[in-house]
């Protein structure tokens, strides 16, 4: 009698035709992870300028004001002494809308109240709160504070 050393080729095409459907079915879904997770990235990345900019204030004792630009998606941290001081940009995937035009943060640690919403282009959303006369920063994916 003969043993069996491998596989027959029925064996390793219906194999093939499980994988490649299980791969067909979870591709969707972690294309829709990945979208989810680089807008919170770049909602945290915002939210770390944002306290980089609130220290650079409080250590030079001068007010910094962010300044935003929607298309491409950018914005300025301008010193009131020298002008625009550095520009960042966003990934141009998504979109950014301010309520304020400038957000002042002061020497004292402080900053003006404002709301950022940054969104891509399937909805998702991420909104940036800071409170007037506060420097803390809160994240959320609706209105309720994540971070």
């Amino acid at each position: 009698m003969k043993k069996n050393l491998g596989f027959t080729l029925i064996e390793l095409l219906v194999m093939i035709v499980i994988l490649s459907f299980i791969i067909t079915l979870s591709t969707p879904r972690l294309s829709a992870t990945y979208k989810s997770m680089k807008i919170k990235s770049e909602a945290k990345k915002l939210t770390e300028y944002l306290r980089f900019c609130r220290n650079k204030a409080v250590y030079a004792q001068k007010t910094y004001t962010v300044s935003f630009q929607e298309s491409p998606p950018a914005f300025y941290i301008t010193d009131t002494n020298i002008g625009q001081y550095r520009k960042y940009r966003l990934s141009s995937s998504l979109s950014i809308t301010v309520d304020k035009k400038n957000l002042f943060f002061y020497s004292s640690g402080t900053s003006s109240e404002f709301t950022i919403i940054l969104s891509d282009m399937t909805g998702n959303k991420y909104f940036i709160n800071s409170k007037k006369n506060t420097g803390n920063f809160n994240i959320s994916n609706t209105n309720a504070d994540i971070n």
